[in-house]
């Protein structure tokens, strides 16, 4: 019976193992049940005494298993391929908005207050500064944002 308890435990840890890499929690709740499975037979068969080792063993095993993962699998070869490298650089302007500032368009779409707009042909992202515009309104950038454009609509 002792090579079943440790199989069942065993294989309690593996499926642990390998909810770090599959989705979905079926493999991590199987391994949590295979290993209380392990240890409530471990208290059945050898009583409290070897049931006690067994739940120790386990929670030492997976707490084991869990600090590993998180301090060095990152640097092994297969936990490298699977993680981000590349860091960007935290900002997300579009190139080329900045030049805009001060161009004349329409609006593509109704602002309220998001929107498309038509510059020189071309279709950016914009935000009114606040009013609604109606589509086909002629409009001015007044500052660029982020990833779009700040217009105002033009008072003839």
């Amino acid at each position: 019976m002792l090579m079943t308890i440790v199989a069942w435990g065993a294989a309690g840890l593996l499926l642990l193992f390998l909810e770090m890499f599959l989705p979905g929690m079926i493999a991590g709740i199987a391994g949590a049940v295979l290993l209380m499975v392990s240890v409530g037979k471990a208290y059945d068969f050898y009583g409290a005494e070897g049931g006690n080792v067994a739940l120790l063993i386990a929670l030492l095993a997976s707490g084991a298993l869990w600090w590993w993962w998180a301090t060095h699998f990152q640097n092994t070869r297969f936990g490298r391929s699977m993680t981000l490298q590349d860091t960007g650089s935290g900002t997300a302007v579009t190139p080329g908005l900045a030049d805009l500032v001060g161009a004349e368009g329409t609006a593509f779409t109704t602002l309220r207050p998001g929107g498309t707009v038509l510059i020189g042909g071309k279709r950016v992202d914009a935000i009114s500064d606040g009013e609604l515009i109606e589509a086909g309104t002629a409009i001015r950038i007044i500052r660029s944002q982020g990833i779009c454009v700040i217009v105002r609509r033009i008072s003839i």
